[in-house]
């Protein structure tokens, strides 16, 4: 008994220090953002499974009180398990990952008003106005615990902020979540909600992040201290000795809030193959779940022997969840071969011919589209969103609603008759079945594919894209090229260095590669020859001067090839030319005269 309450006491420490790191990666702007999830799914999910249960519970004989116990302790799901596993597998930003995380978000929330209900629903509280003063002597200690974490928790950390010292910052965070937790359990709530709400406070000050970044090492210490301490308290001889109530449940626990989840989803138009993932990955039972049962078996709203049951569908779920999420989208895969009907009928398509095809129109897809309609070349935008298919169909741009990873809808968008296709879908496994099924319907078809990791390059390609481009790549060859033009290399050279590196296929930048030598010195660089254009702004002091009073092939020795002025080149001005507001010099000579050349026509302070 010792050894349970002590293993008891290691896991509730660990879920304190778990929940305020999920606290601190709570947004309320991400709350309001994914509103329509949030609520419109998170809300059905959350009350749904709480009447379900109470529901089944009337002729199980358990009662409808006991019944409302079950379903807030089966609502919860662990957002740290599914958020782990869609981080790995690079899935954060993907349909099925902003769905579930959105289902998460209000699980988390409904928390705190779960556990304040439990003296009713345990029936010690017998006094309405009793339940009532209760409630609202805790809601007014939570509320002033969260108002001081806003107003005096960011004073006190900047002091120690500017004190520049690491130790007492991380010294700070886990006093301040502890203590925190200490304030909001003594209103009767349990520690670990009171570890959260800190968390999400502390998550909307200006330290925010520095504070997750200090609690992460400690977060992976914890996570693993609760989820070893629960399968601690786990009996594995109670799944021999009652097999058919503990299995039986665990598996009515997964397949239920499976099937539950991925109808929510599907109402809310994701795809069969995110459905299928964000209600498999959801499928178990979380911290919260955990927390919830401690709070019930302490105001006697919940049996002991249910405990333990409770206990082991928990670790069951937890361990089946992240294989079911790795193993479905292989199942889904296989059937998304068959042969689908579409989903609603599509809107007319005018007959194409050579045009593109943008899959996504977010704010990559719209920039691609508004440069195709300016050089007069068709496309057609495919997106899954129903308010952006509304919203620019709206604006006379050709789009239509659709999963492009199904051939239907790429048959719709004319994909045999197509060029290009331009796929900028964040979601890695939707865009390798994008690819997938556009190289099989059309084998000549030019495919450009848009990945947030390197990683995912060689399975594209391997699927048939032509071009992959790789976001975080992309970003370090921008700030190479910002740092060269730091040092004074010429534009032209910057811009050869960076074509290098993506020939090289960023070779340069990979850790997994062997190095390639030593490219080109900086030295080397700056002296290479340059052709540059320098315009002339009013505050320049080479304004109303003539060539020959500059002389700027003494001052740089730099050649002046021409002006550029009024929209007319002047090829070998003569010396006497007076130089105008607007003129553009075009300038041929060494990096670094280019470089001396271009401040000292820049201005006054270029000029001395």
């Amino acid at each position: 008994m010792a050894d349970s309450e002590n293993i008891q006491a290691m896991a509730q420490i660990g879920v304190l220090f778990l929940l305020f790191s999920a606290g601190l990666e709570f947004s309320l702007r991400d709350l309001w953002q994914m509103r329509s999830w949030v609520f419109g799914a998170g809300g059905p999910q959350v009350l749904g499974t709480v009447a379900i249960l109470t529901l089944l519970s009337i002729p199980l004989d358990l009662g409808p009180r006991l019944g409302v116990v079950f379903g807030c302790l089966i609502a919860h799901s662990s957002s740290s398990l599914y958020a782990k596993v869609l981080e790995e597998r690079g899935d954060l930003n993907s349909s099925h990952g902003r769905f579930g995380l959105s289902l998460s978000l209000f699980q988390d929330v409904t928390i705190v008003p779960m556990v304040l209900v439990l003296p009713v629903l345990a029936g010690t509280s017998t006094s309405t106005a009793g339940a009532v003063l209760g409630l609202g002597r805790a809601i007014l200690i939570v509320v002033s615990v969260l108002l001081a974490a806003h107003f005096i928790y960011p004073r006190i950390v900047g002091a120690v902020v500017r004190s520049r010292s690491r130790e007492l910052f991380a010294l700070t965070t886990v006093t301040g979540a502890l203590g925190t937790a200490f304030l909001v359990g003594k209103a009767g709530i349990s520690l670990e909600i009171g570890a959260f709400l800190a968390g999400a406070v502390v998550s909307e000050t200006e330290y925010g992040r520095e504070t997750l970044e200090t609690v992460a090492p400690l977060r992976d210490v914890f996570s693993g201290l609760f989820f070893v301490s629960i399968g601690m308290l786990v009996s594995p001889a109670m799944w021999l000795a009652e097999p058919v109530l503990t299995l039986g449940f665990a598996l009515f626990v997964i397949l239920g809030k499976a099937v539950f989840i991925v109808a929510l989803a599907l109402l809310f138009r994701l795809s069969m193959e995110s459905a299928l993932i964000a209600g498999m990955g959801l499928a178990q039972l979380g911290e919260f779940s955990f927390i919830y049962a401690q709070a019930a078996i302490s105001e006697g709203a919940l049996p002991e022997d249910w405990y333990h049951i409770f206990l082991s569908t928990m670790v069951l779920s937890m361990t089946a969840a992240p294989i079911l999420m790795l193993t479905v989208p292989r199942a889904a895969a296989r059937l998304r071969r068959r042969a689908l009907r579409p989903e609603e009928p599509f809107e007319d398509v005018d007959a194409m011919e050579g045009h593109v095809i943008l899959v996504g129109y977010g704010l990559q897809g719209r920039s691609v589209g508004r440069v195709l309609d300016q050089i007069g070349v068709p496309f057609i935008a495919i997106e899954m969103n129903p308010v952006t298919v509304r919203e620019i169909r709206g604006q006379g741009v050709p789009i239509m609603f659709g999963n492009a990873g199904r051939e239907h809808v790429l048959r719709h968008a004319q994909v045999e008759r197509a060029k290009v296709l331009v796929s900028s879908v964040p979601d890695p496994a939707g865009s390798r079945e994008v690819v997938s099924e556009a190289r099989r319907l059309n084998p000549d078809l030019y495919i450009i594919a848009r990945t947030r990791y390197l990683g995912d390059v060689e399975a594209l390609v391997d699927l048939g894209a032509n071009e992959v481009v790789p976001e975080e790549f992309e970003t370090a060859i921008e700030m190479v090229g910002l740092v060269m033009q730091a040092y004074g290399v010429p534009p032209r050279a910057v811009e050869r260095e960076q074509d290098f590196i993506r020939e090289d296929q960023y070779g340069l930048l990979r850790r997994d590669l062997p190095a390639r030598g030593r490219g080109p010195s900086l030295r080397s660089l700056l002296s290479g020859a340059d052709v540059r254009d320098v315009a002339l702004l009013p505050d320049s002091l080479a304004v109303g001067q003539t060539l020959r009073a500059l002389d700027l092939r003494a001052e740089t020795g730099v050649t002046l090839l021409g002006i550029e002025r009024a929209g007319e080149l002047l090829a070998n001005p003569s010396p006497d030319t007076p130089l105008l507001v607007g003129d553009v010099l075009v300038l041929f000579g060494t990096g670094e005269g280019v470089t001396k050349a271009t401040q000292m026509l820049a201005g006054a302070a270029g000029a001395q």
